[in-house]
């Protein structure tokens, strides 16, 4: 049995009809990301910069914007070849007139983990979450985690627009 077996793997692997394992993604690369974003039917998919590191703009299918930067990146290699091994996603929120921004990120970063939320300077509310690419993920992998920022950030979206006004 275990020759019969041995000779089937062997079988498999010469005649080259295993599959072929999945690309893995293991920096910052726009193709790819744009690839996955456009497979959430997420639009008008562009090129951006943020503090000198590419990323993306693009539209949920429930119409929020968000961006998605390089980072950790360090040169490789020669000097002038920059690999980034980590991805932040970011949607900005207007929540109108709120009475209380502070607490209501403190109850959207209870409420999800998946996300972090802050109140800038100006008074927007900021979800980031960060995925870390070092070692590698599969394309599947990170389609599923872009997705799952998407989910977090419609339902926040939900949280904050219900907010009591001023």
């Amino acid at each position: 049995m275990k020759k019969a077996c041995l000779a089937l793997v062997f079988t498999v692997l010469a005649s080259g009809t295993a599959a072929a394992a999945p690309p893995v993604v293991d920096r910052w690369d726009s193709d790819t990301i744009t690839t996955v974003l456009k497979g959430l039917n997420a639009g008008g998919v562009k090129d951006a910069t943020l503090a000198g590191e590419p990323g993306l703009l693009a539209v949920t299918p429930d119409g929020l914007n968000l961006g998605l930067y390089a980072k950790a990146c360090a040169p490789y290699g020669t000097p002038s070849e920059v690999v980034c091994r980590g991805v932040e996603g970011i949607v900005t929120y207007d929540p109108g007139n709120v009475a209380d921004r502070a607490l209501l990120v403190d109850e959207l970063n209870h409420a999800f983990a998946a996300g972090k939320f802050m109140v800038e300077r100006d008074g927007t509310i900021r979800m980031t979450r960060y995925l870390n690419l070092e070692g590698g993920v599969s394309q599947a992998n990170l389609k599923a985690q872009l997705d799952d920022f998407f989910t977090v950030a419609s339902a926040a979206k939900k949280t904050i627009w219900a907010a009591p006004q001023r």
